[in-house]
């Protein structure tokens, strides 16, 4: 069922009359106020252009019969005056209207050449995406030879680390070893202090014994006793004088362990930095393990020093045993 409109022809032509009847032109917007703002522009523009279309044909006779007759010249003057009027309006407004699609075709004018313009450079950017895209085709290719390389180098650095930890148990097992031959060497020293303590108290209780039977020795025996204490005494001192080389020969010795210690230490640091130069790091590698074999040169040449003091120091106690024998031997028999 076709809906009813809300506002029909004699709605809109009354308006019209009401409008006209007040010395007005009966406008779209006027006539739509007249009828209250119902129904659609379009549609009350339909039906007034109807209404002014019939008005032209049937001319006054479109209007009320009860409008007096004084008031129907000036209505038909005031139609006319609002005819020509309307048409002036819709020149103004075709003019106007022209205008207004020239300067639309000016700027879509415009909107082209701008949309050639962002064409071009839209190309020009598909270019350069192209040539960054194969410049980072490059860079990646570039890329896995570095990582190929970076490979490389990381066993080379693997190498060099095992390298480092086999030079630092050497270099451990060579400290056990110098520290077990000091140790060694202290013992011994202990062991013949002790011997010689113990001969110094038989000496002593032999000399006890023998103050008994001074007292019947002439003054030869007297003289015999002081030479042989001078003996002992000369003994002494030399055997001190020993003993504060030896420590000091000690002291020295190990200040030169401490001393290499901190050689091999730097020469570690030494090897830590050659490990993070990559491009270096062969020949520093083969510099390094030189290096070490001259210290370890050192050490052994060291050690044989240290044999050799030690070899001397026997050698030493063993002739202050004979002469001890000797001055012992030269004394008279009671």
């Amino acid at each position: 069922m076709p809906r009813e409109a809300k506002v029909k022809y004699e709605d809109i032509a009354r308006a019209c009359v009401r409008i006209i009847g007040r010395g007005k032109h009966p406008t779209i917007d006027a006539v739509y106020e007249e009828v209250g703002r119902i129904s659609s522009r379009s549609t009350i523009n339909r039906l007034r252009n109807e209404f002014l279309e019939n008005f032209q044909k049937q001319g006054i006779g479109m209007l009320p019969a009860s409008m007096p007759e004084a008031l129907i010249p000036a209505v038909e003057d005031f139609w006319a005056i609002a005819l020509v009027e309307a048409g002036k309006s819709y020149s103004e407004y075709e003019q106007a209207y022209e205008e207004k699609l020239a300067g639309l075709e000016d700027q879509l004018s415009e909107i082209k050449e701008t949309v050639a313009v962002q064409e071009k450079m839209l190309e020009d950017r598909q270019r350069e995406l192209r040539l960054a895209y194969e410049a980072k085709t490059s860079m990646a290719e570039e890329l896995g030879d570095v990582q190929s390389k970076l490979k490389g180098r990381d066993a080379i650095v693997d190498r060099l680390r095992n390298d480092k930890d086999q030079l630092n148990q050497k270099l451990a097992d060579e400290r056990a070893e110098a520290d077990r031959r000091y140790d060694k060497a202290a013992q011994d020293w202990e062991a013949e202090r002790s011997t010689f303590k113990e001969t110094l108290e038989t000496l002593k209780a032999t000399s006890r014994e023998s103050e008994a039977k001074q007292e019947r020795l002439t003054d030869y025996w007297t003289v015999q006793v002081q030479d042989a204490r001078d003996q002992v005494s000369d003994v002494k001192e030399r055997m001190r004088e020993e003993k504060e080389r030896f420590l000091g020969d000690q002291s020295l010795d190990r200040a030169r362990i401490a001393q290499m210690s901190k050689q091999i230490d730097r020469l570690t640091v030494d090897l830590d930095k050659t490990v993070e130069a990559l491009s270096g790091a062969q020949s520093e590698k083969l510099t390094m393990q030189s290096t070490l074999e001259a210290k370890d040169l050192k050490v052994v040449n060291l050690t044989q020093k240290l044999d050799e003091e030690r070899q001397k120091r026997h050698r030493e106690v063993a002739v202050l045993k004979q002469q001890i024998q000797e001055a012992k031997s030269h004394k008279p028999a009671t």
